[in-house]
């Protein structure tokens, strides 16, 4: 095999498992930074602090 290509490098079994999740997760943050949350109201503290 190594005589057959001109590839250089090795991928290991465990970068190969999370190249699937990794394009998920990276996805799933940017929709999350997109989110618009409401504005908060602020409610006056009872205590006076």
């Amino acid at each position: 095999m190594i005589h057959g290509t001109d590839c250089q490098g090795f991928v290991g079994a465990s970068s190969l498992d999370r190249m699937g999740v990794e394009a998920l997760l990276t996805n799933l943050t940017k929709e999350f930074k997109h989110l618009k949350l409401p504005k908060a109201t602020l409610k006056p503290n009872p205590r006076g602090r």
